[in-house]
């Protein structure tokens, strides 16, 4: 289900009746298809970490009264699979809770602060993980082969090109399937929704198709914001 019926006209698919249109693009649209192909092979093939397998905002806690303590839950899906699959869900649930609010009802100052101050956290999420990555590597690897910085660059660029794509499929899982968000499904007028849905879709488009073309998190945010903001 996951990289099958939100890329065909499947009759598990929920989609909102403005957003007919571009959903029939988006399954017709070969060059998309190609790349989670390529995605879907990773995640039946590439054992690689012990993956929660479902990370969404929702079942992520910190307690800031207790030195950021963070406890995950709803581990069920849980499985050995590709490194970037659950940052890229993670990464998919902000970009969707940005595209809501570009139409959410509420001051569009607020809101657009809001957006700013979700694509600042993704920055600092992929600079904490990245440090840290780097400095266990220094510290703890004992292979000589993995020990030089080459390879802990390669590594990390490659996972945050997979992350990216998974992240575009979460998000067209959101959008088109059959199991959607309220961050976008809370906007009461379809028209208004369907505006925000196609975002999310342009946003994937972006992200699956052409992750392996960003440098960094910024570069990308840059471009999310463009997108979003814009509009």
């Amino acid at each position: 289900m996951y990289f099958w019926d939100p890329f065909c006209d499947h009759e598990r698919n929920n989609v909102n009746p403005p957003l007919a249109t571009r959903a029939a693009q988006w399954w017709q649209d070969d060059e998309l298809k190609q790349a989670v192909a390529r995605l879907k092979m990773k995640f039946q093939n590439q054992s690689q970490v012990l993956l929660h397998g479902d990370l969404h905002t929702g079942s992520v806690f910190v307690d800031p009264s207790a030195e950021n303590k963070v406890k995950v839950i709803d581990p069920e899906f849980a499985f050995v699979g590709p490194a970037g699959f659950d940052l890229g869900v993670l990464v998919a649930n902000y970009l969707l809770n940005l595209a809501g609010q570009a139409r959410a009802a509420g001051d569009p100052a607020e809101r657009h602060a809001y957006q700013q101050a979700l694509l600042t956290d993704l920055n600092t999420l992929w600079q904490s993980l990245t440090e840290n990555f780097r400095s266990l590597a220094a510290d703890h690897t004992q292979d000589p082969c993995l020990q030089g910085e080459a390879i802990v660059d390669a590594w990390l660029a490659e996972l945050l090109t997979d992350s990216l794509g998974f992240a575009g499929v979460e998000m067209t899982r959101r959008t088109l399937g059959v199991a959607h968000v309220a961050d976008v499904e809370q906007i009461e007028d379809e028209v208004a929704r369907a505006e925000a849905q196609t975002m999310c879709l342009d946003i994937a488009d972006l992200l699956i198709k052409h992750a392996s073309q960003f440098s960094g998190m910024p570069v990308i945010t840059a471009a999310v914001a463009e997108l979003s903001f814009c509009r």
